[in-house]
Parts: structure tokens; C-alpha cells; sequence
């Protein structure tokens, strides 16, 4: 059979394909857009957390620092020596070393502390470090020390530097800050001081917001200052620090303006993006090197959340400790610093990064974390593998069953389909055998069943044909010049009613009705219980005449039965056996000869009854024992074979007449195994022989028979 698209073995084939495949499709489909969304709400939730970690740890550290600079400030030796400089040299050294045995105290309180600088106004400076070092000359024309005098006061937190800003000779990483001094009594300057820290604990908790390897912690102020870098961006600050020291040394710039600080900014938040592996879980990781330009970083924070972020603004705030989380797209895309309230936290799913911003409660700063979406789809992109590698295992089964389950289906309908070929070439002979589903198995079953019954429906047509023939030409043969003896038996009636011998011419006539019945024989060969009956009272008339009241015929028939139809002299050979087998040998009492009609298990039961002899049991078994042979067919082969060859076997010749067993074969070949004759004797006491025909009226008999 060929392979093609019409074929039930390729649409069984791509329906259970497609199913599976869509199946599969779907789940994986569903499972990786779940695994997806809880992977960036556990992200969010991390990130969330550290944020809030990284500012508690800035309030605890900024407090510790506020309260150096408050201990310099409110300390009464050192108001006392910068409001009264002394003007001899060695009350210039007593006061010098006086001021630096207090910073030294502070100094040795802390163990962060790097140094301890102060700066009176005439411009000397009085410091503690723990190693010697020397003052930069040139650090009034620095941007630090504008901002440390141009300050009121409050706390100027000058950030993370890779260097002291006034030792030029100390290379460690330090956190700076500082404030001007105040004359508590007269409330006027008298210097500044610049406190310089370890910035460890600064980079630990930035680092601390980082999510993966590739992610940026930027601290900016409320001017767009950049107070902290940590993560790509690190060493890009170091760059641009020192090329701003460098302009403020040769008096190019004390600093970067808001307009390129924001610009900037806005570009270091453009390019911060990076791919990368990370760990969803990160809490904590050391600071990386940088690969961005120097001026990448000096920008604003405006800037830094307009590129990194996806909205945040003073309307998302909520009250001081809360957590944000922006609901609009366009929110952190106004250009404008995020106003943030004190320890809020905010988190924003970009589609290229995931951006967090907080608060600290003592500084006026925010906080931006942001890691590219490379770095936290690493779980991810694992799982999208891992998928794939099920999905192609899944795809190779399904295609497997798919062809198994197709094939096992089709198999058995291709065999079958072998086989209706064979049966419409002729031969119904064949038998399948196929172990498949339960439906096709019925199908198989009852295929070969309709092959079995349409080879015995062939031979019995084929046979009842042969027998019909063999009856008609049994009838031909019995026909000597039959209108010949119709016109001599009526002229014989009347010969005897010109005579007034009524009982002889009676006998004439019925005689004469029977050989008209008999001769005419038609192809159908059926006629109505009616018609038979008549022909049976014919018959009865001579035998009452020929016995002299030796028996008495009863024919009882209800009229709706007339019209059944049924094979012509049915009726007259029963009743001719009973007559010479039954009743003529009766010698000591008067015979009786019923007929009449019943309903019956599968259509009408003519019944004859007499009370006779009856019959021996061995001859009733041997009776019953070749009728049933004849239903099933075994004796009308042989019968209608040997007719065919035209064999005039001695047992053939002795069943020319019309008897039981051709009344039978009759009986069985027109209406099927379920009808025909039973016999009923019992020795001594009579016998009965029912005829079983269907309950059809007119000619529909034949239709069922043969069916």
C-alpha cells in the first residue's frame, strides 16, 4: 500500500505526533514561564534584602563616623588652639603637639581610622597618621577642601578614594569626609577637619548589593556626585578621580558641573551592561577591576536611574522604611534624581536588568545597584538546556510510539484489506488471523464470518437451484400429456353425474384437481396455505371414499394464517404418510387425522397430527438423524451432486417423489436452517409432524430464506 498523506498509517502517524508534541510543547512551555517568574521574585526578594542590609550597614557606619568629626569639633582644647593661635614659635609647637596627641586619641579609638586632619584658616594643618607622611601643598586649590569650606557645618562626605586627598604618599583605598569647624561661643569658622577611613567596610557593603559578577553599586549624592563605586565600574572611578585631581592641581576645574554630571551619568548607565555567570543567592562578593572611561562614572545620580532603571520617583515612595516597587515603565525615565525617601528600598525589573536604588537614613545619598540580565539568568539558561535536552529525548519517543502505535493500528486493516482484494477476485476460502485491539479483532472476526456465510449462501443458492430443477424436471417427467388427462377425468365426472353416482364423482373430480395442482409448476414454486389446504381436502376426499369411514380428517386453520406462503405441496406428502404409515394399519379403532396451525418460535408451525401406530424408536432416531442432515446440507450436496452428473443411483431414483426429505431440503434451502420439519411419534399412540415456515405474508419469503 502506498505511503502517503491519505493513508490511515501517515494520519496516525502525524495526529499522535502532533498531539505529544503539542503536549509537550505547552508543559515546557508553562514550566519554564513559572520557573521564570519565581526566579526573578526570589531575585527581587535577594536583592530586596541586601539593600536593606547594605543601608543599615551605611547608618551604622556614617553614625560612627558623624561622631569623630562631633568629638574634633566639640573637643575644648582644640577650640581653644584654633581660635587663639599663638604667635611664638615654641607656643606654635606646644599647641601643635597638644592638637595632635587629641587626634591621636581619636585616632587610636577606632581602628578604621587612617587619619585625622585639621586645617586651621591660616592654613596650617595639624595630623595623626599611623605612618609619617607629607601634607600636599597645593590642597586649597582642591575640590575637597572647597567643598569642606563652602559646607555650613553639616557633614561633607567626599567618598571613596584610591589615595588619601591631602597625603599624596598614602596609597590606600579610604573613605573621606569631613565638616567645617565652628567657634561654639562666637559661631565663627575656625578650620575644617578631614577624617580619612578605611574604605573596606564601605566597598563590603556595596559589594554586598551585588548580585553577580558583572553587576554595578554606584553611591551618588544629592548634587550627582559620585561618592562609591563598587563592581565594572570600580577601577573606571580610581581613572576619573585622578584626572579630576589632575585638572584641580594645574587650576583647569575644582570639579565637574551638574550638566556633565548628568550626561555623564547618564552614560555610564547606558553601558553598565555586561554578560556574565552569577549566583541568584549572592549576598556578598569582592570588588572587580573596571573596563569603562574615565568619565563614564563622574555623572549624576539622575543620570545613573534614567539609564539603569525603569521609574522611580517621588509618587512611588512610600512611607520611611518601606519598600517600592515601580508599576509603570516610563517612571525612572523623567532625567531627574529619584527623591527617596530614608531607608526605602526600591526594586525595578528592566527587560535587559534587574535595577535596585535605596536610601541610607544619614547621608543624602542613593544607593544604585544593577546586574544585567546575563547574570541573573544563569539558572536560567541552565534549565532552558536542560529543557531542550528533555524536549529532543521526548521528541525521539514520541516520534517511536507514534510510529509504533500507527503501525499497530494499520497492520491489521492493511492485512484486511489483502483479503477483502482476494475475496472480491472470488476466492472465499481464505481466513484472517490477526491478534490486534479488541475493535479490530471484532472487525477481523466478523469479516471472516461474512466470507464463511457468503460461501454458504453461494452453495446453498447453487443448491436449492439444482434441487428446484431436479423437482421440476421430476415434474415433467410424471406429466403425460397432462390436458389429456384433465379432459378424460372431467368427461368421466360427468359421465357419472349423468348416472347419479355422486360419490364416484366426487372422487373424479378431486382427483382431477390434484393432477392440474401437481402439473402446474411454476419457476417460484409457492403458494398460499390456502391453496394447500384445498388441494389436502382434494386428497382427503378420495382416501375417506377408499377407507369407507375407517378415519376421520379434522382441518382446523384460523383465517389469518390463509395468507402465509410456503412451498407448494408442502402439506399433501405429510398428509399422504400419515394416511398409508399411520392409519391404514389400524385395526382395532378408528383413526383420526387433525391439521391445524399455531405460532411458533420463529414464525408459523403447521402442525398434522394423527392417532396411528405411530413409529419404533430406532426408526424415529433414524428419521430425525437424516432430516437434521439435511438441514445442515451434508445430504443435499451429495443429492444435488449426483443429480447434477445425472447419476441414477438406486437411492436417487427412490427420492424422485415428493417426499419428507425433499420436503425438507425445500423447506431449509428456502428458508433457512431455522425452519423446516420436526417429528414427534410415539409407538402405538401416533405421530406428529410440524412444518415451521416464516410468518411473511406474499412473496417476501424467498428474500428471507436466502438471506
Amino acid at each position: 500500500m502506498r505511503f502517503g498523506l491519505r493513508t490511515i498509517r501517515t494520519r496516525l502517524f502525524l495526529l499522535f505526533l502532533f498531539s505529544m508534541l503539542g503536549m509537550l510543547l505547552i508543559a515546557s512551555y508553562l514550566y519554564y514561564d513559572r520557573t521564570t517568574t519565581q526566579f526573578h521574585e526570589k531575585i527581587g526578594s535577594i536583592a530586596e534584602k541586601n539593600a536593606s542590609q547594605t543601608v543599615q550597614l551605611f547608618d551604622l557606619l556614617l553614625k560612627g563616623y558623624d561622631s569623630i568629626t562631633k568629638s574634633v569639633m566639640n573637643n575644648f582644647d582644640i577650640q581653644r588652639l584654633l581660635t587663639r593661635p599663638a604667635s611664638d614659635a615654641a607656643v606654635k609647637a606646644i599647641n601643635e603637639r597638644t592638637i595632635t596627641n587629641i587626634l591621636a586619641t581619636l585616632y587610636y579609638s577606632r581602628e578604621d581610622v587612617v587619619g585625622l586632619h585639621v586645617i586651621s584658616p591660616d592654613g596650617a594643618v595639624y595630623s595623626y597618621e599611623n605612618y609619617l607622611g607629607a601634607i600636599d601643598e597645593n590642597y586649597g586649590r582642591s575640590e575637597w577642601y572647597a567643598r569642606l569650606r563652602q559646607s555650613n557645618g553639616e557633614l561633607v562626605w567626599l567618598g571613596v578614594h584610591d589615595g588619601s586627598l591631602i597625603d599624596p604618599t598614602q596609597k590606600r583605598q579610604v573613605f573621606s569626609y569631613g565638616r567645617q569647624l565652628y567657634d561654639l561661643l562666637e559661631q565663627r569658622t575656625i578650620g575644617v577637619v578631614l577624617i580619612e577611613v578605611d574604605a573596606a567596610a564601605i566597598v563590603a557593603g556595596l559589594d554586598n548589593m551585588r548580585l553577580g559578577e558583572h553587576s554595578e553599586v554606584v553611591v551618588v549624592d544629592a548634587e550627582g556626585r559620585t561618592v562609591a563605586v563598587a563592581g565594572a565600574a570600580a577601577g573606571v572611578d580610581s581613572g576619573a578621580r585622578a584626572g579630576a585631581d589632575t585638572r584641580a592641581d594645574t587650576g583647569v576645574g575644582s570639579g565637574a558641573s551638574g550638566a556633565e554630571a548628568d550626561g555623564a551619568w547618564a552614560s555610564a548607565g547606558a553601558n553598565a551592561s555586561a554578560s556574565a555567570s552569577a549566583s541568584a543567592s549572592a549576598s556578598a562578593s569582592a570588588s572587580a577591576s573596571a573596563s569603562a572611561s574615565a568619565g563614564a562614572i563622574a555623572g549624576s545620580g539622575s543620570g545613573a536611574i534614567a539609564g539603569t532603571g525603569s521609574g522611580m520617583g517621588s509618587d512611588s515612595a512610600t512611607a520611611s522604611g518601606g519598600t517600592v516597587r515601580p508599576s509603570a515603565a516610563g517612571e525612572w525615565t523623567d532625567g531627574k534624581r529619584p527623591q527617596l525617601r530614608d531607608g526605602q528600598v526600591v526594586v525595578s525589573q528592566r527587560p535587559d536588568q534587574l535595577v535596585v536604588a535605596a536610601k541610607p537614613a544619614l547621608a543624602d545619598w542613593t544607593i544604585v545597584s544593577m546586574t544585567p540580565d546575563s547574570d541573573l539568568n544563569v539558572e536560567l539558561e541552565q534549565t532552558r538546556r536542560f529543557l531542550l535536552i528533555v524536549a529532543s529525548v521526548l521528541i525521539v519517543l514520541a516520534t517511536a510510539l507514534a510510529t509504533f502505535i500507527s503501525r499497530t493500528i494499520s497492520w491489521p486493516l492493511k492485512r484486511l484489506i489483502s483479503e477483502m482484494k482476494k475475496v472480491e477476485m472470488g476466492n472465499f476460502r481464505g481466513e484472517l488471523k490477526v491478534k490486534s485491539y479488541e475493535e479490530i479483532n471484532i472487525l477481523v472476526s466478523s469479516f471472516n464470518q461474512m466470507v464463511q456465510r457468503m460461501d454458504e449462501l453461494i452453495d446453498r443458492v447453487r443448491l436449492s437451484s439444482i434441487s428446484e430443477k431436479n423437482a421440476q424436471l421430476q415434474a415433467l417427467q410424471s406429466q403425460v400429456n397432462p390436458h389429456f388427462l384433465y379432459n378424460t377425468l372431467d368427461m368421466i365426472y360427468w359421465m357419472l353425474d349423468e348416472k347419479e353416482n355422486d360419490r364416484l364423482g366426487k372422487v373424479v373430480l378431486s382427483l382431477s384437481h390434484l393432477f392440474r395442482y401437481s402439473s402446474s409448476w411454476e419457476d417460484n414454486a409457492d403458494a398460499m396455505l390456502r391453496d394447500e389446504l384445498t388441494q389436502v381436502r382434494h386428497y382427503l376426499t378420495i382416501i375417506e371414499n377408499r377407507l369407507e369411514g375407517r378415519f376421520t380428517a379434522d382441518i382446523d386453520v384460523e383465517e389469518k394464517w390463509m395468507d402465509i406462503r410456503l412451498p407448494k405441496m408442502t402439506l399433501q406428502p405429510i398428509i399422504e404418510n400419515a394416511v398409508k404409515h399411520g392409519l391404514e394399519p389400524l385395526r382395532q379403532r378408528n383413526g383420526l387425522l387433525r391439521v391445524y396451525a399455531r405460532g411458533g418460535v420463529h414464525g408459523l408451525e403447521i402442525v398434522v397430527e394423527d392417532n396411528g401406530v405411530g413409529m419404533e424408536d430406532d426408526v424415529l432416531r433414524g428419521l430425525e438423524q437424516s432430516l437434521a442432515g439435511e438441514a445442515r446440507g451434508e445430504a443435499v450436496k451429495a443429492t444435488a451432486e449426483a443429480a447434477a452428473a445425472g447419476a441414477e443411483t438406486a437411492d436417487f431414483r427412490q427420492r424422485r417423489g415428493i417426499g419428507l426429505h425433499n420436503l425438507q431440503l425445500r423447506l431449509v434451502h428456502m428458508f433457512g436452517s431455522c425452519y423446516g420439519i420436526r417429528v414427534e411419534s410415539s409407538e402405538g399412540e401416533g405421530t406428529t409432524v410440524v412444518v415451521e415456515v416464516p410468518l411473511q405474508a406474499g412473496g417476501e419469503w424467498r428474500n428471507r430464506g436466502i438471506g
